[in-house]
């Protein structure tokens, strides 16, 4: 049996294998943030194609924090019994869930958010728009509106809460010199600009218990001239498994790295596949805590190797599983041809277009079939 295969663990979570489907913006959400029944099919199905971790998200912890249209949200109480008919149907299944909390920073739009367009230090975004500089009082009050999102994914019955420190918005802003000219105690030094998040982490801690499991989405690289870079990023997941993060997930760039971003497009070889396992390596040999690796992950082969060559203990998709939700189940029945994602980003038209998030690729592939 493939190592991919085998149960493992995050802290006291169980995992019946090594695949983890990487948080996405799944655009199933109404206005409000309230998640659809759309949303819960999709990720019964990954639960149906056997994916050990499924997180859910991003969900927007404040309203001023909405990143994307249609996005989820987890910034009220009365979301916990919305998100509970996800966690409830999934129970039946050997997957394991998690929920990732967000806020977009100054990486936003004013129609997508209520209120003002907030960031560490005032900017200009790639939309155009400008970011005010966060208040201290504001920082406190963003710092308990993680703890309290975090409260109330556990009581909606997710195993574990991811928190997304990467890709540009406001954690990622925080701890990158690129966005961050703060002069008082949250900007300067790495140490300082990592408070933020050092301070959510605690938070969150001291309300759900060490038993819980806490994740963190960490950005291993800005590609930016400027920005994090990998020395740092190294640090830190030292850092975040002293405070008791249980595991810390790869990943690097944003929209504002072109090329080096996030979602980068052509990846179709196996040479071009897992963007940053070199600074997932380095990571892992720096943290005590659990490894995920994410981003071009498209080949059984590519995975395995990762996790036998000792890069990281779990792989993490996104795309692929947009395109095929059984992708897992179909690799552990034999058929090991690689993911049929082709890395065209189509798959982000429909949620634009407010109808969700899937295969627009697939889709034309299976009506030329006539399928």
């Amino acid at each position: 049996m493939s190592i991919l295969f085998e149960e493992t663990a995050i802290g006291g979570m169980s995992l019946p294998n090594r695949f983890v489907r990487s948080a996405t913006w799944e655009a199933m959400a109404d206005p409000e943030g309230r998640p659809t029944d759309g949303l819960a099919d999709l990720i019964e199905d990954l639960a149906k194609g056997e994916v050990g971790l499924i997180v859910v998200g991003h969900a927007f912890v404040l309203p001023n924090g909405i990143g994307t249209p249609r996005q989820s949200g987890i910034c009220m109480d009365e979301r916990i019994g919305d998100l509970q008919r996800i966690t409830t149907r999934i129970k039946r299944y050997a997957s394991r869930t998690a929920i990732q909390i967000n806020h977009a920073g100054g990486h936003t739009r004013p129609e997508w958010i209520t209120g003002d367009i907030v960031a560490p230090s005032a900017y200009t975004n790639l939309y155009g728009e400008n970011a005010r500089e966060l208040t201290a009082g504001e920082i406190d009050e963003t710092i308990e509106a993680f703890i309290q999102a975090g409260r109330r994914a556990k009581e909606a019955g997710f195993d574990a809460l991811q928190i997304h420190a990467a890709h540009g918005y406001l954690i990622n802003q925080f701890l990158s010199p690129v966005w961050n000219k703060r002069t008082d105690s949250y900007g300067g030094s790495l140490l300082s600009r990592s408070r933020f998040l050092f301070e959510i982490c605690e938070g969150l801690k001291s309300v759900l218990g060490d038993a819980y499991p806490i994740l963190v989405k960490l950005g291993s690289s800005d590609f930016i001239e400027g920005g994090i870079v990998p020395d740092e990023s190294v640090w830190l997941a030292g850092e975040l498994a002293r405070i008791g993060i249980a595991a810390v997930e790869v990943s690097g760039g944003s929209r504002y790295s072109g090329a080096d971003s996030h979602i980068r497009t052509g990846t179709r070889r196996a040479d071009q596949e897992a963007w940053f396992a070199q600074n997932a390596r380095r990571i892992k040999e720096s943290t005590s805590a659990s490894v995920i690796l994410v981003g071009g992950i498209r080949s059984f082969e590519v995975a395995e190797s990762l996790v036998k060559n000792g890069c990281c203990d779990m792989v993490a998709m996104s795309r692929p599983l947009i395109c095929e939700p059984d992708l897992v189940r179909r690799w552990r029945l034999g058929d090991r041809r690689k993911s049929r994602c082709v890395s065209d980003n189509l798959c982000f038209g429909p949620a634009f277009a407010g109808s969700g998030l899937w295969c627009e690729t697939r889709r034309r592939r299976e009506m030329k079939a006539g399928l």
